[in-house]
């Protein structure tokens, strides 16, 4: 499994050419996120927790679409600290979606 703080390092945006209202936009769970920004998240998901049997992917890709980034890195960095990563990140991030507001 690769290094926690590699896969949030790498999951760091360039907001060189983007408004004030776009970066705002990103942390919270109101912004739309694109089928690539999904896609690229669950597949660091994926790489960080390892792949599992059955794949988990999809799963991940719903948890990239519907919870804010900070929440999924956050969640992400406890799990890799418990017994068995992926059941408590998939616990933890499902405990996030049944709070979060449906867009």
């Amino acid at each position: 499994m690769q290094q926690i703080s590699e896969v949030i390092h790498s999951s760091s945006r360039d907001y060189t050419n983007t408004s004030d209202s776009e970066v705002k936009n990103t942390n919270t769970n109101t912004s739309v996120k694109s089928l690539r920004e999904v896609q690229l998240i669950a597949n660091k998901l994926e790489q960080a927790l390892g792949k599992q049997i059955p794949s988990r992917y999809p799963y991940y890709c719903k948890v990239a679409r519907e919870l804010p980034e900070n929440l999924i890195w956050n969640s992400l960095e406890a799990a890799m600290k418990g017994q068995y990563p992926p059941r408590l990140f998939s616990y933890l991030s499902s405990q996030y979606m049944k709070k979060a507001p449906t867009i």
